[in-house]
């Protein structure tokens, strides 16, 4: 009787460590998917190297630097663009692994920006993602802040994850997301990145 206990107890005991476990590593996963598939006026880190220049070959001009076996491409909008905006895009083995994208515009030109961000938020409160201080030096972090005051207006997001290091796989993504509105304009950062261990 005591055998069987133990032989059912031990495969019970097997399936919810196993159940866990998963949980666990949808939950690592999940803010590193919505890291990567974040957009900013079309540009993503899952977007690829094609589809940045097609992006930006009319109404950017770009210029290379290699730093550290990376490519960063620095982009500047034409002169007849109305918003200005700057472009930091960094690629590794012809993967877009950051992006660093200013703007200075007209208020609400973001608008999209400002409701992408608040629905992120909503989806990470969903899934139980716990809210943290604003440390950048910690490995993970969830803040999320709306300020509408009539005078200046200030919207923030920092978003960080630590993966375990492998072979295949960056172990750290971040997003931060900066929004701020001065008068009738709003000046924007947001920036993406996926770094190697």
């Amino acid at each position: 009787m005591l055998k069987t206990y133990l032989k059912y107890a031990h495969r019970f005991l097997f399936i919810v460590l196993a159940s866990i476990s998963m949980q666990a590593h949808a939950s690592d996963r999940l803010i590193p998917e919505r890291i990567e598939s974040f957009e900013i006026n079309g540009l993503s880190l899952n977007s690829s190297v094609e589809d940045f220049k097609e992006l930006t070959k009319n109404d950017f001009k770009c210029r290379v630097k290699d730093r550290l076996e990376v490519n960063y491409w620095t982009c500047r909008s034409n002169q007849k663009q109305k918003n200005k905006i700057k472009l930091i895009v960094g690629i590794d083995n012809n993967k877009i692994v950051s992006i660093n994208f200013s703007s200075q515009s007209t208020t609400n030109s973001f608008a999209q920006l400002r409701s992408d961000i608040a629905e992120l938020n909503q989806v990470l409160l969903e899934e139980g993602v716990a809210q943290t201080e604003k440390n950048m030096n910690d490995e993970n972090i969830f803040f999320y802040k709306n300020d509408e005051s009539p005078v200046t207006s200030m919207t923030e997001m920092f978003l960080k994850t630590t993966l375990e290091c492998s072979m295949e796989k960056p172990s750290i993504y971040g997003l931060e997301v900066t929004i701020m509105t001065v008068g009738q304009l709003d000046n924007v950062g947001v920036t993406m990145y996926k770094k190697h261990c």
